[in-house]
């Protein structure tokens, strides 16, 4: 194989509320290489996971960095919603000499890899009779450390990504037992946002509330460990909490497909999401996406998938510079 330009290459990193990860990619339909992981909270700024990367690679760095950030991002600079990093385009670009640097929302990132996943880094959710309208709408959302939300849209053939935050939108109950989930939840929270349930933390605050409404003892659990005995039945209060949480988050995905007419489909992803993969085809999620009213049959015919890809966010940012620079 020819050796490719370094010009050619591009720095793209996904920058999570947990992790940071990095690696070098050509192309957006070709994989992403030397891909390193870094615990966010280990690090007091990503100057410091960057250096350290650039310092280890064995050929000259490259000209641009993309980069998906887990917050707001306006003018080429945003903050980390769940994290204590700052970060501006053209401070980094300044800094280690880069040419151009784009700063983008991690979904917006997540967005636009959509249409270079493979079948085989998609899990199917629901029934295999649906089918994605061709050129409408994509919502990829889901739960990890925070709960974001982007949409791949078309004008013409054109694609555009629509940035927004649409995880803060405020929780809606559907039955008895989330009314007094939001009830209880707003003890500790002026608002009850949708990503104080569909996140990592919101795992523990759900189960901790529904341990006070069944009246049942609960020992303080990580999400990972309230996952891992829900899933293996070993806890009743651990299955109810991921039963309700699937349940809440197909309600959720169900409302923004409605709002953004995501005919072409609904992608989850992020790390709770993907924890929950072997249980999510036969959880709550499908049936409450679905429970939508005089509106469930259009729900029923959108296709809900779970993205099972290692590093979607990092294709999405190789995926943003090729179009904006192919424009």
């Amino acid at each position: 194989m020819a050796e490719i330009e370094q010009s050619e290459v591009t720095l793209v990193a996904d920058i999570g509320g947990t992790n940071a990860r990095l690696g070098l990619a050509t192309a957006p339909d070709q994989p992403v290489r030397r891909i390193h992981k870094a615990a966010v909270r280990e690090y007091p700024t990503f100057e410091r996971v960057l250096a350290a990367y650039l310092d280890a690679l064995d050929a000259p760095p490259p000209e641009r960095l993309c980069i998906g950030l887990a917050g707001p991002v306006r003018d080429n600079r945003g903050a980390l919603t769940n994290g204590a990093w700052q970060l501006v385009g053209e401070d980094l670009a300044a800094h280690f000499g880069f040419r151009s640097v784009w700063i983008i929302n991690d979904y917006v990132a997540q967005a636009w890899a959509l249409p270079y996943l493979k079948d085989s880094e998609l899990l199917r959710l629901g029934p295999v009779s649906t089918e994605a309208q061709a050129q409408a709408p994509r919502l990829v959302c889901g739960p990890g450390t925070g709960l974001g939300v982007g949409t791949l849209a078309f004008a013409g053939k054109q694609p555009l990504v629509i940035e927004g935050e649409g995880g803060h939108i405020a929780f809606a109950p559907q039955n008895p037992l989330e009314i007094e989930i939001l009830s209880l939840m707003r003890r500790h929270y002026e608002r009850v946002s949708m990503e104080r349930i569909l996140s990592g933390a919101g795992l523990v605050a759900l189960h901790s509330t529904l341990a006070e409404i069944l009246q049942e003892p609960a020992d303080q659990l990580t999400p990972e460990e309230i996952v891992a005995q829900g899933l293996s039945g070993r806890d009743r209060l651990c299955k109810e909490t991921l039963m309700t949480f699937a349940g809440i988050l197909g309600s959720f995905s169900g409302d923004l497909a409605l709002a953004l007419g995501a005919f072409g489909g609904v992608y989850l992803t992020g790390g709770v999401s993907k924890a929950l993969q072997s249980w999510l085809p036969d959880s709550p999620f499908r049936d409450r996406f679905e429970a939508k009213g005089r509106m469930r049959g259009l729900l029923t015919r959108i296709p809900t998938w779970l993205i099972i890809a290692d590093t979607p966010a990092l294709t999405g940012a190789a995926a943003y510079l090729y179009h904006q620079e192919a424009v």
